[in-house]
């Protein structure tokens, strides 16, 4: 047990602490961002005489450029919460064209500080909520809107932000208790950060624990922002636009911004790096595609590069300042290839830390590759499922793991594993997703991440039109109905995909969501998906593993006869001609993926691309088969393009937005004159044949699709609003 003595003031009814930062009134704890407490407890180590505004600048922003606007700020803040008034000051008096002078009574005490480390003590959790992860105004190119870099440089950069808006612990005890590797027992506490104004999507913190850098979507439109952790506010880095964001890392001397992204300009995700000093955004590298890491004295950062056309991935290390100099220090292909979103450097600079599969088991392991020649090292034995982000604690003693806890997308949780030699032990267990590209861990403890929450729902919207659309049903999320396909019987139910135990089978219902029934049976850790019904209501066909591989099946319209129309490579992505007497499918062999199409019976088939193509529509009139083009690279495909299904060159071409997607199938309208997709984010894209431009089609707010169809002129979707919230952990080790 420690003990400190310190001086603590009361004055008034208020006491204060400047060793616990804790400010009381009778008793109670106040609520009190970071710099107006710093502010009060200045002015009352100087009570009595007139301290000059920028002494008190100097005092509490030293060495950093702030506004003398934020000092006033910081005053009003003061005020409130002392409830003081500038006409008649109990506490802080202003004087005019000098500075502030605390003018209370004010006592001094020692303050007995008593520290106890507790070997064992009880998880403590707060209650939040998210959506899936199941699977970024003007649009500038290069460089930051000079008043948006003004204001940056105006506040400094430094986060010393106003208003009265603080953390909320509203936290319960479990019954649960996390033991260490060690075998000893301690408190862990999550916590929200509060967010107003939209959606969070990705969060980075900075090295020393104080700041927040975090992207915010409000109506399909996102925004970069930076934020105080102790004050809650936050100030703009861009304003709403476009772009659609991936990773933020601070630099390691806490600096520097590092984001990715995507624009209609930049096909392939692009690094960028903003100063906190001002000066324009700044283009480094093409290609990142993954979280970015820092080398400890920050010279260097290092990110994952994927080929997709030859199915291999690499570490890539470059200049942290330039992006010059690229260097590849390791490259795995084939059955060993990089997973996930995240690598990490080691605090000791000699390893570079990720995850990747590791044959011939079956799921994936932590590897750390030799900064100087590229030597691997298996650092996390093998788990049968994906760790899909790496982050090395600050002082190397263990790592923080994003883990998914099954194969599928949307249940990833934060694990934590000592090193050397540790277990990876859950630090949540909770229903919540943890998103794979937010991960992150500052120098105090405290581990970043973005938890999210969907309850799956199904839509009608009568003639496509959003703003009409009525609720079939309300799913569940071990369930996820119609996540992974639904389609629209010419009998009038709907035929949807869900989890029924430990497979994913396909059901029926109204269509207005009841009576339903199971069709398919059940089969261990298979999956039933991308359902569709053949127009003259006999067949289900449909994509499924239940043989072992990817195989388009069909079944008796009641679920059946199941029948395996494919055998060779893996197929999947079916489509029913209009006619009914034929599939459209995508067939991938070699790492090459081409459109075929077989007869109802499996008995003939044909290919109809040579080229890389999946994905298939087919037009109503049966003539025309549209698709994704080209290999994605990280599910980004060059564009959306159209073809005879007869054979023959293709007839159109279309660049999609940065946040269209073209899995989970297109769709042709019932006249055949335009082509509809999902938006990454919200709504639709529909793209008309003879435009070259997309129409964008927004529905609610943040209701994130996840699949679709058509009946007619009637758009049925399924998907969920997104809920989700960035969570701050501490205490883990």
């Amino acid at each position: 047990m420690d003990r400190q003595q310190k001086k603590g003031f009361s004055f008034a009814e208020f006491e204060i602490e400047p060793a616990t930062r804790k400010l009381r009134k009778e008793g109670e704890p106040l609520p009190l961002n970071a710099k107006a407490f710093d502010v009060l407890v200045y002015l009352i180590e100087n009570a009595g005489r007139v301290v000059a505004k920028e002494e008190l600048l100097n005092a509490v922003w030293e060495g950093q450029f702030v506004e003398e606007a934020n000092l006033a700020v910081q005053i009003s803040a003061l005020r409130r919460v002392l409830g003081d008034r500038t006409s008649n000051p109990r506490f802080i008096a202003t004087v005019p064209g000098r500075g502030y002078e605390f003018v209370g009574d004010v006592s001094e005490s020692e303050e007995i500080i008593i520290s106890d480390r507790k070997l064992s003590q009880i998880l403590v959790e707060e209650t939040i909520t998210e959506s899936p992860d199941d699977s970024g105004g003007s649009r500038r190119a290069r460089y930051l809107d000079s008043r948006v870099m003004a204001t940056i440089v105006a506040a400094g950069l430094v986060l010393s932000l106003g208003g009265g808006a603080f953390w909320v612990y509203d936290v319960f005890k479990s019954d649960r208790q996390t033991k260490t590797a060690r075998g000893s027992e301690r408190q862990i506490l999550k916590r929200t950060y509060p967010i107003s104004g939209g959606t969070p999507f990705y969060a980075a913190i900075s090295p020393d624990g104080k700041s927040l850098a975090y992207v915010v979507n409000q109506k399909g439109q996102n925004s970069l922002r930076l934020a105080e952790i102790a004050g809650g506010n936050s100030i703009q880095v861009t304003p709403y636009n476009d772009w659609q964001f991936g990773s933020l890392a601070f630099s390691p001397d806490g600096r520097s911004l590092y984001f990715t992204f995507r624009d209609s300009s930049h096909f392939r995700s692009t690094l960028m790096r903003v100063s906190f000093f001002g000066g324009p955004l700044r283009e480094l590298i093409t290609g990142v595609d993954s979280s970015v890491t820092f080398s400890p004295d920050g010279k260097y950062l290092a990110f994952i590069r994927r080929d997709e056309e030859r199915e291999k991935s690499s570490i890539v290390i470059a200049d942290a300042e330039t992006g010059k100099n690229e260097r590849v220090l390791v490259t795995r292909e084939n059955g060993e290839n990089i997973v996930g979103y995240g690598i990490s450097w080691s605090p000791d600079g000699t390893m570079i830390a990720f995850s990747a599969q590791d044959p011939p088991h079956n799921g994936s392991a932590v590897f750390a590759a030799n900064v100087d020649d590229g030597g691997l090292n298996k650092i996390v034995d093998t788990v049968d499922n994906r760790i899909v982000n790496v982050v090395w604690s600050p002082d190397q003693s263990g790592l923080i793991l994003n883990r998914n806890t099954s194969n599928a997308a949307g249940d990833g949780q934060i694990w934590y594993v000592a090193y050397p030699g540790g277990k990876p032990e859950n630090l949540c267990n909770d229903t919540l997703n943890y998103s794979i590209v937010s991960l992150g861990e500052s120098a105090d403890g405290q581990i970043i991440a973005v938890a999210s929450r969907t309850d799956p729902e199904i839509w009608a919207a009568p003639g496509g039109d959003l703003a009409h659309a009525r609720l079939i049903i309300s799913g569940s999320q071990s369930r996820r109905e119609g996540s992974a396909g639904l389609f629209p019987a010419p009998d009038g139910k709907i035929v949807f995909c869900a989890k029924s135990g430990v497979g994913r089978t396909i059901w029926e219902m109204d269509s207005d969501g009841g009576n339903q029934r199971q069709l398919t049976s059940v089969e261990k850790n298979s999956s039933d998906d991308q359902v569709s019904v053949t127009s003259d209501d006999r067949f289900l066909v449909f994509q499924s593993d239940r043989s072992g591989t990817p195989q388009i099946w069909r079944a008796n319209r009641d679920g059946t006869d199941l029948t395996e129309l494919t055998q060779d490579g893996d197929n999947e992505e079916p489509a029913v001609t209009p006619d009914g007497n034929s599939v459209v499918y995508s067939h991938l062999h070699e790492g090459m993926s081409t459109l075929w199409e077989i007869s109802i019976s499996g008995q003939e088939s044909r290919q109809l691309t040579t080229d890389y193509a999946s994905w298939p529509a087919i037009s109503p009139d049966g003539r025309f088969v549209a698709f994704a083009d080209g290999k994605p690279i990280v599910s980004v495909y060059k564009g959306l393009a159209v073809t005879r299904i007869d054979g023959g060159q293709r007839v159109k071409f279309f660049s999609v937005p940065a946040s269209g997607v073209l899995y989970n199938r297109p769709e042709w309208s019932a006249d055949g004159k335009s082509i509809i997709y999902k938006d990454d984010e919200q709504g639709f894209w529909r793209q008309e044949l003879d435009k070259d431009n997309p129409t964008h089609l927004v529905g609610a707010d943040n209701f994130r699709i996840t699949h679709f169809a058509l009946s007619g002129t009637d758009l049925i979707y399924a998907g969920g609003t997104t809920k989700r919230d960035i969570v701050i952990i501490d205490n883990h080790r």
